[in-house]
């Protein structure tokens, strides 16, 4: 399986430590629905990095999901970023459901 080097905000990486997550399974799931037409892909061309703290990691992906990344239209790290925050986002709201 190939590899794509991402620079994943710490936030999104406890996050995904925190709830025993695989990123590789979370950005390949996202593909997948982005490539059977059920996901549209993010339009937003930059992500918010200010205040940020980074650390390096690589993502695999299948074959053919690296060949689509390679000739799509949308930046994988913004994609992956966008997918990260949709979670967080969501979890965000179940807690405020639950208080």
């Amino acid at each position: 399986m190939p590899n794509r080097p991402y620079k994943i905000r710490t936030d999104h990486y406890q996050y995904i430590k925190d709830n025993s997550l695989s990123l590789s399974s979370v950005v390949q799931n996202a593909l997948n629905d982005v490539m059977s037409g059920d996901l549209d892909p993010p339009e937003e061309n930059q992500r918010d990095t200010f205040n940020y703290e980074f650390q390096r990691t690589s993502i695999s992906l299948t074959p053919e999901q690296n060949e689509f990344v390679g000739q799509a239209d949308f930046s994988f790290t913004i994609f992956v970023h966008k997918i990260l925050e949709d979670r967080l986002e969501r979890e965000r709201k179940l807690q405020e459901i639950d208080e």
